[in-house]
């Protein structure tokens, strides 16, 4: 496969990465593999194939990485759905990419995300379920000191707290970017960051302090105080704000 017939124009890419390129690639290391008699290693019911993703390092496509992934993620399922002698696995740039791998490929496997949450009833419990009874269930660990809380975005989406999204729109202004064009409004949000955090190594700034100086001060709502009145041995979270943190200190409780 020649790498350099990919072309550079943004929107002739994802044909191109879509096209024939990379699922005649695996149709041909598959075929070569069928004729030369050997059996897939390790016990393996198939052949593993490794298939690297070039371009989103230094080679011209990193702001571009989530429509590449995009790409030979389409063409892997496409590809592994349609026959059954050879898995492929993606090896990817660094964690970054790894991450924006993954939650592409969650998208774009939407059978089975149908799948899962048919299994599901709404609140997220195990079919059939009753929501007390999960109460319950809680309760119990809790009591055992074997309950941890994983907090995210979600925790705080009804508080006027600004959206991932929003949030990294902030940090680009306050960095110079140009918000407003195409490219950056097509641009993955993961791309986003990356570049906005280059920004920031460029100058000697850190992402995460303008991150949390465009989250605005909210008042503590019952939701936190209730959570923190829980008082579990442990709490995870993603968030960069301190309001659970504030419900803590607000109920005299230690955090860890």
């Amino acid at each position: 496969m020649d790498v350099t017939s990919f072309a550079a124009n943004e929107e002739k890419l994802g044909r191109d990465l879509k096209s024939a390129a990379i699922r005649d690639f695996l149709e041909l290391v598959m075929k070569d593999l069928q004729s030369s008699g050997k059996t897939p290693m390790n016990d393996r019911e198939r052949f593993l194939v490794a298939l690297p993703v070039i371009g989103t390092g230094g080679a011209g496509f990193l702001f571009q990485t989530g429509k590449v992934l995009e790409s030979y993620i389409q063409c892997i399922l496409d590809f592994v759905r349609k026959q059954e002698e050879m898995d492929v696995i993606l090896c990817v740039y660094d964690k970054g990419t790894l991450v924006t791998a993954q939650r592409i490929r969650a998208e774009l496997q939407v059978d089975v995300a149908f799948s899962a949450l048919a299994n599901t009833s709404t609140f997220g419990l195990p079919q059939g379920m009753d929501i007390f009874a999960f109460a319950d269930e809680l309760a119990k660990k809790l009591s055992e000191n074997k309950l941890i809380l994983f907090l995210g975005s979600d925790s705080n989406q009804y508080r006027g707290v600004p959206t991932t999204e929003e949030i990294v729109d902030m940090v680009a202004k306050d960095l110079g970017v140009d918000i407003s064009t195409p490219s950056w409004e097509r641009a993955e949000l993961l791309d986003k960051a990356d570049l906005l955090q280059l920004r920031c190594k460029k100058r000697n700034l850190s992402f995460g302090d303008l991150i949390s100086q465009n989250i605005p001060t909210i008042r503590n709502s019952l939701q936190y105080l209730l959570l923190a009145g829980l008082q579990p041995p442990g709490v995870v979270s993603t968030n960069f704000d301190q309001n659970y943190e504030q419900a803590v200190a607000l109920l005299e409780r230690d955090i860890y």
